[in-house]
């Protein structure tokens, strides 16, 4: 059958990639997290202590936020340098080219989101600057 060759169950680099990226992100989401300040988990600030102590409590709360793409990154970084996957010597190995398309699609989602928000906030101060939005005409 087609889908029983070795042909069909080698996944392309970029295709692998795409899907480690896609899974810390939806893990993120799955914690119950969102994009957005008034939804951060500021109770994982103060589990570690009875007092409040500023650098422990934002390190938890930095943790609770970015632990998962922290460790999702890590695990993918040991994942392609400690495996082996004999290639001829000019070409890069399987391993390594999926971290490449990784980077390239984190430095891609930065990216976009910076001009994403940098056109929001142009918008709202032409709205602020032109006097649009004051319930006049």
């Amino acid at each position: 059958m087609m889908m029983q060759s070795k042909a069909h169950a080698e996944i392309d680099a970029p295709v692998m990639a795409a899907m480690w990226r896609l899974l810390i992100r939806q893990i993120f989401f799955a914690t119950n997290h969102h994009c957005s300040f008034n939804r951060l988990h500021f109770t994982a600030a103060f589990v570690a202590t009875d007092t409040f102590q500023f650098h422990i409590a934002g390190f938890s709360l930095f943790m609770n936020t970015f632990g998962w793409e922290l460790l999702g990154t890590l695990l993918l970084l040991l994942t392609s340098r400690f495996t082996t996957n004999f290639t001829t010597a000019d070409r890069k190995d399987g391993h390594s080219r999926v971290w490449d398309w990784f980077c390239f699609y984190q430095c891609t989602e930065t990216l976009t989101s910076c001009i994403s928000v940098s056109a929001m906030k142009r918008h709202q101060w032409l709205q602020q600057t032109q006097g649009y939005g004051k319930g006049g005409s």
